[in-house]
């Protein structure tokens, strides 16, 4: 290294310096990355982004139902809402608020918390 082989450092600085020296090139070493490696990890971020988005939708939509549940049927509907967290289909979360909306008892709208069986 030229700048090395031009200054007289005493042993303090030049401790110094190698220190600093080591670090600049660990920060701007590159470690190998396949083509594979980087299309595995690009799919895994986008299906990351995917659940994510999935998980935040379906708890903000358990939170919007827990509120309606008690709303109109108070106490009994404020224990049925504590039923709906962790719940990440959208497909039952989507088929209680119709129920709600329609106006449905209590009991069957207990019975919307199964899902369907899909069909072959």
């Amino acid at each position: 290294m030229i700048i090395d082989g031009l200054l007289n450092l005493s042993l303090k600085l030049q401790a110094d310096f190698d220190s600093e020296l080591e670090k600049l090139q660990g920060e701007n070493s590159m470690k190998f990355i396949t083509q594979s490696g980087i299309k595995w990890f690009n799919e895994g971020k986008e299906e990351g982004k995917s659940e994510g988005k999935t998980k935040w939708k379906a708890e903000g939509k358990a939170e919007g139902l827990a509120l309606a549940l008690k709303l109109k049927y108070e106490e009994p509907g404020t224990k049925f809402a504590k039923k709906l967290i962790g719940i990440n289909n959208l497909e039952i979360l989507d088929s209680i608020y119709q129920g709600i909306e329609a106006g449905l008892p209590l009991s069957e709208l207990k019975k919307l918390l199964k899902p369907k069986a899909s069909v072959k």
